[in-house]
Order: structure tokens, then C-alpha cells, then sequence
């Protein structure tokens, strides 16, 4: 199952737009196993790549650049992304 930003609620990530390159991304579900968690640029290279555990998670990334970026979680029951804006 694939859901786009917009058509769930099943995560979210604010500020949004990010400032400072400093958010809090939280999940509104409860997966078994680890929650992988990617963010790509605009141009779908690969910025980061992560496993998160935790419901809510602070994250500070000073070496993302302003821009657009997708944030995408794959986890058990499927894949979510959503269209995130670094300032």
C-alpha cells in the first residue's frame, strides 16, 4: 500500500516549512518492527536514511540545503511520503 501526503494522516512532520533544519517527525500509528525512514531531494537522490523506533522523533540536519524534499517511511503496512519544504 502506497499513501501520498494528503490522503493520510498517519505521520506528520512540523515545523513546515523546516527552519533552522531542526523537526519533529511524528507517527500516528503503531508498526511492528522498525519504521525505516528516507528523505530525498527533488531530484529523488537519497539525502538520508534512517531507522526510527520512537512515535516522535527530533531531528536536527544541518547539512540539508533549502529546498523541497520528500520524506517517505516504509513500515509493515506500507509506504507513506510527504512533500516537506526546508528553509
Amino acid at each position: 500500500m502506497v499513501m501520498i501526503s494528503g490522503y493520510t494522516n498517519d505521520f506528520c512532520v512540523f515545523p513546515n516549512p523546516i527552519i533552522d533544519k531542526t523537526f519533529t517527525l511524528q507517527t500516528n500509528f503503531v508498526s511492528e518492527g522498525l519504521i525505516e525512514f528516507v528523505i530525498y531531494n527533488n531530484l529523488g537522490r537519497i539525502e538520508k536514511k534512517l531507522a526510527i523506533t520512537e512515535w516522535r522523533s527530533d531531528f536536527t540536519f544541518d547539512d540539508l540545503e533549502d529546498g523541497i524534499y520528500f520524506f517517505k517511511l516504509i513500515y509493515a503496512e506500507g509506504i507513506i511520503i510527504k512533500r516537506v519544504v526546508v528553509t
